[in-house]
């Protein structure tokens, strides 16, 4: 999470197509994809699992919908992941500004996982649980999950901190 002081916001200028990494649309998407990455930790493993039940289970069990169930969820999530690996090349840093700068940070970063995550899945239209492993590769945001928990405990322990002083 990147945190900026009062007089960091004064020395932003940028470009009109590249976001601030302070603006209200980047903290909203921030945050939706904070909630889809929780979504990706939670629903796959039940996906594969159950997948992998139903290809096992005996003549006259019934399988389960999960999966069906699910699918509208899985089709959101990455849908949001793919417009979130466009919007990565336009998002500035502290120290990244121009888009050559924030696409070659992003391509030697995070840019491989997130798009071996997504596209690979969408392609065979959720239908193979093989590929759909690589939805794991999500988790290098893991701890971006839990920057809302972390910003929270931030107001709670600054109000504790203030008054033992």
């Amino acid at each position: 999470m990147l945190v900026l002081e009062q007089s960091d916001l004064v020395t932003i200028d940028l470009p009109w197509y590249i976001i601030s990494p302070i603006s209200k649309f980047n903290k909203i998407q921030n945050t939706q994809i904070q909630i889809m990455t929780w979504i990706t930790v939670i629903v796959t493993p039940l996906l594969i699992v159950f997948e992998m039940m139903d290809a096992k289970l005996p003549a006259g069990v019934p399988e389960t919908n999960l999966k069906d169930e699910l699918l509208w969820l899985v089709w959101l999530n990455d849908i949001s992941w793919c417009i979130e690996i466009i919007l990565n090349f336009f998002t500035a840093t502290h120290d990244k500004r121009t888009f050559k700068e924030i696409s070659k940070a992003y391509v030697k970063g995070a840019f491989v996982f997130d798009l071996a995550a997504t596209i690979p899945s969408m392609i065979f239209l959720q239908q193979n649980s093989t590929v759909n492993l690589l939805k794991f590769f999500r988790f290098v945001h893991f701890f971006e999950m839990f920057t809302p928990i972390m910003t929270l405990l931030d107001c709670v322990m600054s109000d504790q901190i203030e008054r033992k002083r």
